[in-house]
């Protein structure tokens, strides 16, 4: 099992008084403004805003300090063959996400694809002489399905369609067919398609309204079909591809609100089964559909199992469990079901196991240190021998400057600690320093302890960095992940801004308190939307990144298949704009008080590039300090190299004008 080194917890048990002084009044100010776009993507931008808005160059002294950082890089993704001696992985040393080859016999890795557009590794084929991989243009998450000599040249398309978005689900072992999913029918619904490999043709297996999903085959071809409701709830079916006519057959979830994720285990008719139902933390049991029986694999404990991996061809039962950030990974055996030994990396901060060969015989790990990207290991279960796959390349910097986090707590107005996990410079333990409150995205992710080049920016120029989990994160339990639920939301947002009060009151030095900056991407946008406008005053300077401005406009303008994933995590525009409007941060336009940069991608099919203009035009009628960068090759997210750099830059600058100028006057 691997080695998880303890950081210091520090638990703060006293908190100032809240007044009403302090926070603005949570009721509704104003009816929330006009629709000021419509459409996604491109379509709900106009040509000239991309034109006004484009990133400006940045001075050559500090786009070099942050190329420097974002040289420390590490392979990602890594696929191992059956024979362990090639591995397919990704790597950004391009300064775009490619696919790189690296074999026991070569001696430097050989990169396979190239050009402006990233590709995602998908893995081997079954022959292992060639790889999938998926790529879409400019971010817009269209992607479409490639496959290419391990040897290299020319990729050739399997499966592509304009503006329709396909992800490949599962490969036979006999390498005959694959198994995708496709928005193709209708763009509100994914449907399950069956690809002959030598031929190209198709066969619809599921066809019908939902979000439907290969959760896994058996060679009999027998699938397990999953209809995915939320981010967190699924129905199971069961589905025999060589008699169609006879349908899906329910399984489990079906009616049901439960967190639920399922695969075939070594047992007819009994399935391994990922749920909280019985408790507040995620578990695993050996599900039995004909008694109905529920067998516990793992133990009960405070902490997620985060996602387990059963291997058919060796009987091995791998899982990854999450304890407040930290992971680690344990190892099972079937039938037995006991737990056996596996790899031991001590000097981890966390292990994951992400796959490992089709043949059973080699495991892949990750493994996470504060003072380094992740490294990815080959384990060969037989002969418990270890190989390190990958390196961490870290140029012209030592990893004495690297620092490590503390898990602290802070109170919410309501009494309940949430955790966050702070990075402090040596130079910030005795003096003032300016500090950075990152909010993750999802909301239903988690900040977890690590390495990040992008956090190292702002560390090496003096600003203390804190990522909160706020209720909505995964990883705390089920009451937890549920406290932020549609308009239940409205009762937690709070959580927002008491992490930069207790920040501003507890951290201060001499009477002085310090410049508090907030910044997050997508549903951390939106985070700081809220932080800036809601609870204005609170923070100095925020920056937001992909970003929903008004939960309504966001709703109505993104992707049809997100939409219905989305209402049943915000609320639903039929029955729940009240408070959608309550919860959209430009329903609070006129607070807001301090400067605020925007950034987005304006090909992005998630967070319509819309919601960036709006509130920047609406920020701009007060004028209130901030600007707005569009990357016009770029969607949810900032991936290429030269506009990470911009991105990066532009964000130090502004907290660097903000935060730092106004703290010294």
């Amino acid at each position: 099992m691997g080695q998880i080194f303890s950081t210091s917890v520090i638990v703060i048990t006293s908190f100032f008084a809240l007044s009403c002084a302090q926070i603005p009044s949570s009721s509704t100010e104003k009816t929330e403004s006009e629709k000021t776009y419509q459409g996604i993507g491109l379509s709900s931008v106009s040509p000239e805003d991309l034109e006004r808005f484009s990133p400006k160059p940045i001075d050559k002294e500090l786009t070099s300090r942050i190329e420097s950082l974002m040289d420390i890089r590490a392979p990602y993704g890594v696929r191992v063959s059956n024979d362990g001696k090639t591995s397919l992985f990704q790597w950004t040393v391009s300064g775009v996400p490619h696919i790189w080859r690296l074999r026991e016999d070569e001696p430097f890795p050989v990169q396979l694809t190239g050009g402006v557009e990233s590709a995602r590794l998908i893995d081997f084929s079954a022959d292992e002489k060639t790889f999938y991989f998926a790529r879409d243009r400019g971010g817009d998450e269209f992607y479409g399905l490639y496959e290419m000599d391990v040897t290299g040249g020319a990729p050739r398309e399997i499966y592509r369609k304009e503006n329709v978005n396909i992800s490949l689900q599962h490969i036979t072992d006999d390498g005959k067919f694959l198994y995708f999913i496709a928005n193709d029918i209708d763009p509100s619904w994914y449907s399950l398609y069956r690809l002959e490999r030598k031929t190209g043709a198709t066969t619809l297996l599921v066809g019908e309204a939902g979000y439907w999903r290969l959760a896994d085959r058996q060679e009999n071809g027998l699938l397990l079909v999953s209809r995915v409701k939320t981010n967190i709830h699924s129905e199971f079916y069961l589905l025999d591809e060589n008699n169609l006519t006879e349908g899906l057959k329910p399984l489990l979830g079906v009616d049901e609100s439960e967190d639920y994720q399922m695969s075939f285990s070594h047992l007819p008719d009994h399935y391994f089964l990922r749920t909280n139902k019985f408790g507040e933390y995620r578990r695993l049991f050996l599900y039995g559909a004909k008694d109905l029986s529920f067998v516990p694999v793992t133990k009960a404990r405070e902490g997620d199992i985060a996602s387990f991996d059963f291997d058919k061809k060796s009987g091995r039962l791998l899982v990854n469990s999450n304890r407040g950030g930290y992971y680690e990974t344990e190892a099972y055996e079937t039938p037995s079901l006991r737990e056996i030994a596996v790899a031991k990396f001590e000097l981890a901060d966390s292990t994951v196991y992400r796959g490992g060969s089709r043949n059973g015989q080699f495991g892949v790990f990750q493994t996470e240190s504060f003072d380094g990207p992740g490294v990815f290991f080959r384990y060969h279960w037989q002969t418990k021998r270890l190989k390190q796959l990958s390196f961490s390349s870290l140029p012209e910097v030592g990893r004495d400057n690297f620092v490590r986090d503390t898990l602290e707590y802070y109170p919410s107005r309501d009494g309940v600690m949430i955790p966050m996990f702070v990075k402090r410079p040596p130079a910030c333990e005795k003096k003032l320093c300016p500090v950075i409150v990152n909010f993750h995205g999802g909301p239903e992710s988690q900040s977890t302890p690590g390495f990040s080049s992008i956090e190292q920016i702002y560390l090496d120029h003096g600003y203390i960095y804190v990522r909160p989990n706020i209720r909505g994160s995964s990883g705390y339990g089920k009451t937890w992940l549920d406290a932020d639920n549609g308009p239940r939301r409205l009762d937690v947002l709070s959580d927002i801004a008491d992490a930069g009060l207790f920040i501003k009151k507890s951290w201060a030095r001499d009477g002085v308190e310090p410049k508090v900056g907030v910044m997050g991407g997508s549903y951390g946008g939106y985070a700081t939307f809220i932080a800036m406008t809601k609870y204005a005053g609170v923070y100095d300077a925020g920056v937001a990144s992909v970003g929903m401005s008004s939960l309504v406009t966001f709703l109505e303008n993104t992707a049809p298949y997100r939409r219905a994933l989305r209402e049943s995590e915000y609320g639903f525009l039929d029955k729940d704009r009240e408070a959608l409007i309550a919860l959209s941060p430009i329903t609070y336009i006129d607070r807001l008080n301090r400067p605020l940069l925007i950034i987005q991608g304006a090909t992005d099919p998630r967070v319509p590039a819309g919601e960036a203009v709006q509130m920047y035009n609406l920020m701009a009628s007060k004028k209130i300090d901030g600007d707005l960068i569009l990357f016009s090759d770029e969607g949810h997210g900032v991936r290429k190299r030269e506009n990470r750099v911009l991105s990066s830059g532009h964000t130090l600058l502004f907290f660097e004008r903000f935060l730092k100028e106004s703290q010294s006057q």
